[in-house]
């Protein structure tokens, strides 16, 4: 494997923890969550961590994120709808109760909650989906 400079890695307290697919690539910006801390998290341009969560929702993501515990079947689910650009998370319990909810970058807040549960989600020209039960749901 050939590396074209240097592998270094951000300095910080913040990490994604054991949950890949509440990542997300809009441009230069990258959207995940860190259980362990109990946050959902902006990586910009620039380097800076941007904690999103703190933009009104702080004690409902502390709450949820650490209700989640460590077992396999507790979900953090995230993507970006190019459409809206906005940053899709649904947060999912073992006990089959979850959260969808979105982070609109235009007002930096999160506007809306939804009543889907996603196994995986993804934005394609321009429109949105998400996969549930074996089925495929644009939105």
């Amino acid at each position: 494997m050939l590396v074209i400079g240097q592998i270094v890695p951000y300095s910080g307290e913040y990490g994604i923890s054991k949950d890949p697919f509440s990542f997300a690539v809009y441009g230069y910006r990258k959207y995940f969550t860190d259980r362990k801390r109990n946050t959902v998290l902006r990586l910009t341009s620039n380097g800076a961590m941007v904690e999103i969560s703190s933009f009104g929702m702080h004690d409902y993501f502390r709450d949820k994120l650490s209700a989640l515990g460590t077992t396999r079947q507790n979900r953090i689910v995230g993507a970006f709808d190019i459409h809206t650009k906005n940053y899709v998370l649904s947060i999912q319990n073992q006990d089959n109760s979850y959260a969808t909810s979105n982070f609109d970058e235009d007002v930096q807040g999160w506007t809306s909650f939804y009543t889907y549960k996603p196994t995986y989600m993804l934005s394609l020209n321009s429109s949105f989906y998400s996969f549930y039960d074996g089925k495929l749901w644009l939105h």
